[in-house]
C-alpha cells in the first residue's frame, strides 16, 4: 500500500475507540481519557480508508516519574507508537512522528520525549535515524499498568529516554 493513502488525522471521541478496537490499548487510553477530553493528550491516528492502521500518544502533561519532571519540565511525552504488524516498514510510524513532532512545534514546545523498553533494538534504531539521542542521565525508574487477578496494578520497571530538540 503506498503511504500516501494513508491519513494522519488528530483521533475524536469515536475515533478513538476505533483506534483501540484495531490496535488494542484499551485500559491505556481509558486511562488517558481526562487528559484527552482537556487537551492535555493528542491520539493521533494513521487511517487507510476507514481502518486505522496506526497511532501515536502525545502527552502535554507533566510526565508521572519525578525526574523526568524535573530535568525536562514541560517537555511532550510519546507513548505507545504502534502500526498494525502487516504495514510496519512502510512509512506509517514516520510519518505519526513526524506529525507528532509538528504538533508539539505548533504548541511552542521545543522538544519531545520518549520512553523505550531496554531491550527494544529494533525501536531504538528506528528513533535514531528520526533524530533522536538518549538523554545523559541514564536509565528512568518508570512502571506499567498490568492486569493481575482482574485488577490493573503498577508493574515497576526501568527505560531508556530518548528525546530529539524540535
Amino acid at each position: 500500500m503506498p503511504i500516501d493513502q494513508v491519513r494522519m488525522t488528530q483521533a475524536t471521541d469515536t475515533d478513538t475507540d476505533r483506534v483501540v478496537a484495531a490496535l488494542g490499548g484499551a485500559s491505556f487510553v481509558a486511562d488517558r481519557r481526562r487528559q484527552l477530553a482537556g487537551g492535555s493528550g493528542v491520539l493521533l491516528a494513521a487511517w487507510r480508508e476507514a481502518e486505522a492502521v496506526g497511532c501515536v500518544y502525545i502527552s502535554f502533561e507533566e510526565a508521572d516519574e519525578a525526574e523526568l519532571r524535573e530535568r525536562r519540565p514541560g517537555t511532550p511525552v510519546l507513548h505507545r507508537l504502534l502500526v498494525v504488524e502487516h504495514l510496519r516498514r512502510q512509512g506509517i510510524g514516520r510519518r505519526l512522528m513526524q506529525t507528532a513532532e509538528n504538533v508539539a512545534r505548533d504548541r511552542g514546545c521545543a522538544r519531545m520525549a520518549l520512553g523505550l523498553d531496554l531491550d527494544n533494538i529494533d525501536a531504538e534504531r528506528f528513533y535514531r535515524r528520526l533524530g533522536y539521542t538518549e538523554w545523559p542521565y541514564g536509565l528512568l525508574d518508570t512502571f506499567y499498568i498490568a492486569t493481575v487477578d482482574g485488577r490493573e496494578v503498577r508493574v515497576p520497571e526501568q527505560c531508556r529516554v530518548m528525546e530529539k530538540h524540535l
